[in-house]
């Protein structure tokens, strides 16, 4: 299949000629036409040797056709062409569609012409009446001949009585939505100015910079950040900024606005290296060391409570430091507490499945300094299995006596009595 071919002018000189060698009522005035032709999307040039160009005149209202002709021209290798567009009536340049004006009528804004229809638009009542300041506009429909399908140029080109050469709406074949447009508005400004200014060597790199996701030099050095009096409203979460009424970096955590520390952290160390600092891919981690063994800083498990430590290693804890029944037999397990792991004070007592005993020693009761193994201050009472008791007390100010029983039960009616020597 054929290439099709889509051709754009990339200039036009509209010059005006007046040719004195045809009589008053046949002298036509013509214009030059000329530009560049360019395949369909890219920048190659249209060579074609028997290109056929229509050229049509068209009313303001691109209604009503006031002249048309037809005419085949050689584009050459670069793809220009030039051609003249204007005859006398009755010339073979004019096609069926032409109404047969003098070219003088053509662009003239004095008096009502026949006219004919410009395509599927209806010229009212054939004919077309100007008025003063009307301009004329141009269509030009290139038919290449690889392809024999006709391509009309857009725009349509707007003329007036000053020479004048027009752009079209391509440029080398780029096709009008693929050319950057000036713009100015209360929101824009694309203009010469503001482009030279982005694409500054300096200004084109922090560009690159800020695209690739990295902060951008200041011109006294360091990486400069957007300085604002006032919080953005609903920053996204990560943006940072520096807040110029206050001094001080803010950044946003996607909840709220975050305002950094003005302290300043020049480093970190450890001397028994409970704090490790390491270097990850993109951020610095800080590690504690904790566990249960040397050097090491406890601390609590997901229950809030203290893993198991050895004991021994707990030093400088007194009773005073322990809060009143902070411990108690409910809060230590069986077996927790032991002679071995108390002081030499505690742990005297001893005890089996049913007794309690001490293995040597004395005991005071109601004395700090027992004289034997038991020293009662006091009375001695013995109760019965039952009720009642027997006591024994010695006097207030009692001499000191110790009596010591028969090595043997005495017979019936015998008493116990002294020598007054203790026996």
């Amino acid at each position: 299949m054929a290439e099709r071919f889509l051709v754009f002018i990339i200039s036009m000189s509209l010059l005006f000629f007046q040719q004195g060698a045809l009589a008053a009522e046949e002298s036509s005035q013509s214009f030059s036409l000329s530009g560049t032709l360019y395949q369909k999307g890219t920048t190659t040039p249209l060579h074609d040797p028997n290109t056929r160009f229509v050229v049509q005149i068209l009313n303001p209202q691109k209604t009503c056709i006031l002249y048309e002709e037809k005419q085949t021209v050689s584009v050459g290798a670069n793809g220009f062409f030039s051609i003249q567009v204007g005859s006398a009536r009755g010339s073979i340049k004019r096609t069926a569609n032409d109404p047969n004006l003098m070219m003088t009528n053509v662009f003239q804004n004095s008096s009502r012409v026949f006219a004919n229809n410009a395509g599927s638009s209806m010229c009212a009542g054939g004919l077309y009446t100007p008025t003063g300041g009307d301009v004329r506009f141009v269509r030009v429909t290139v038919i290449p001949s690889s392809t024999n399908i006709p391509d009309t140029l857009a725009p349509d080109i707007s003329m007036n009585s000053a020479p004048s050469a027009l752009v079209a709406q391509s440029i080398q074949g780029l096709e009008k939505n693929k050319i950057l447009q000036v713009k100015e508005s209360n929101e824009v400004a694309l203009n010469q100015g503001s482009l030279e200014w982005l694409f500054r060597r300096t200004n084109y790199l922090n560009l690159q910079n800020i695209l690739s996701g990295n902060m951008i030099s200041s011109p006294g050095g360091g990486a400069g950040l957007p300085s604002l009096s006032t919080p953005p409203t609903n920053p996204e979460a990560g943006s940072i900024w520096y807040d110029s009424g206050n001094k001080v970096l803010k950044y946003s955590d996607g909840v709220g606005v975050v305002q950094l520390s003005t302290s300043s952290l020049n480093s970190v160390s450890s001397a028994n290296s409970d704090i490790a600092v390491a270097s990850g891919n993109s951020t610095s981690v800080l590690t504690l060391n904790s566990g249960t063994n040397a050097n090491q800083i406890v601390k609590l498990d997901s229950s809030a409570k203290l893993p198991p430590v050895d004991g021994s290693a707990l030093t400088n804890i007194t009773a005073t430091a322990i809060a009143n029944n902070a411990v108690t037999t409910v809060n230590l397990n069986d077996a927790s507490v032991t002679a071995v792991k108390l002081g030499t004070d505690v742990g005297k007592w001893s005890t089996d499945t049913t007794n309690v005993y001490r293995g040597s020693g004395n005991v005071g009761i109601g004395t700090t300094t027992p004289g034997a193994e038991l020293d009662v201050k006091g009375a001695i009472r013995l109760s019965g299995s039952t009720s009642g008791y027997t006591g024994f007390q010695p006097a207030a100010v009692a001499g000191s006596t110790v009596w010591t029983l028969p090595a043997a039960d005495g017979t019936s009616d015998q008493v116990l009595k002294t020598d007054g020597s203790g026996n």
